[in-house]
């Protein structure tokens, strides 16, 4: 099976986000960091304030600010950064995929490797991730693939018997 995609900006960072805030740990900060932003301000606003002993609770409302707004506006900046770096990523990329490996072909690259090599795949509402080790991972699109295509790839990885494969039911 072939199909071509090309990845835009607006992906990537949404990509970005998605991968960031599917962390537990990262879910339990922003929870953590609105409780105090929430709690802050009621103690400010003079609602709340036997809960910090009329202490100013200064500490917590930066921390609070941090966790819930510096988070998302750090990833979208350091998203911005990588994409514009890696000139690969805004190339429009021909996948083939079959049972023994995948190509990939972009305007300045030419790669192909076996499925026997791959860590782990994993399925997201609009994209395909092929890890090739914890910390890279080849992006595929799905919103340039066709639901025949979709499926005939989710085939492929059910059939990869020694690979961590994680897809959408």
């Amino acid at each position: 099976m072939k199909f071509q995609s090309q990845i835009n900006l607006k992906q990537y960072i949404k990509l970005s986000y998605i991968l960031y805030y599917k962390k537990a740990f990262v879910i339990y900060l922003t929870i953590a960091g609105l409780i105090m932003l929430i709690t802050s301000l009621l103690f400010y606003a003079g609602i709340a304030s036997t809960i910090y002993k009329n202490e100013p609770p200064t500490f917590q409302l930066i921390l609070g600010l941090f966790f819930v707004f510096g988070f998302p506006i750090s990833i979208y900046f350091s998203a911005k950064r990588n994409f514009s770096s890696s000139q690969r990523l805004h190339e429009k990329v021909e996948y083939e995929f079959n049972n023994e490996n995948l190509k990939m072909t972009g305007e300045s690259f030419k790669t192909e490797f076996n499925w026997e090599k791959t860590y782990k795949i994993e399925e997201l509402s609009e994209w395909f991730l092929i890890y090739q080790n914890k910390r890279v991972a080849n992006l595929i699109p799905k919103c340039d693939m066709t639901i025949d295509q979709i499926t005939y790839l989710k085939d492929i990885f059910k059939s990869l018997r020694i690979l961590k494969v994680k897809l959408k039911k």
